[in-house]
């Protein structure tokens, strides 16, 4: 009877933990933000491009119909404020109080993001922002 190769070590960087211990904070995303226009309902609004949505006005993950309805909502909210929630991710902190583990920060916002009037003849919302459906297909492993 044969011995089964041993498991090849995989060689870990110190303090390094293991990346199935932590779930991803991203995992309930749905939507994320890839191009944001300066001066934008989005822009001032506070958000940022890399930011991954958890809550988009009423829709969330568990609850997203498609792309096109995001853009509706935006429509009709022209100069209204849009509740969403955002994962964002932080430089790793690398001051004195590091705990040695150098990991990512993740933080959670709750933003208020208020489409500007669009000046085009269908009128409308804008929100200044690119939005795709999360994980963008390249992302995924």
């Amino acid at each position: 009877q044969q011995q089964p190769p041993p498991q090849q070590q995989q060689q870990q960087v110190p303090h390094q933990r293991p990346q199935e211990a932590e779930r991803d904070p991203f995992d309930d995303g749905f939507l994320i933000c890839t191009q944001l226009v300066k001066t934008g309902g989005a822009d001032q609004g506070g958000l940022q491009v890399g930011d991954v949505f958890v809550e988009f006005g009423h829709y969330s993950k568990k609850r997203f119909p498609g792309l096109k309805s995001i853009a509706n909502l935006v429509r009709r909210s022209a100069g209204k404020e849009i509740n969403v929630v955002v994962w964002r991710k932080l430089e790793q902190m690398n001051g004195v109080e590091d705990d040695g583990t150098g990991r990512t920060v993740f933080q959670k916002l709750a933003l208020k993001l208020k489409p500007l009037q669009s000046h085009d003849a269908d009128g409308g919302g804008v929100l200044g922002a690119v939005i795709n459906t999360y994980p963008l297909p390249e992302m995924k492993n």
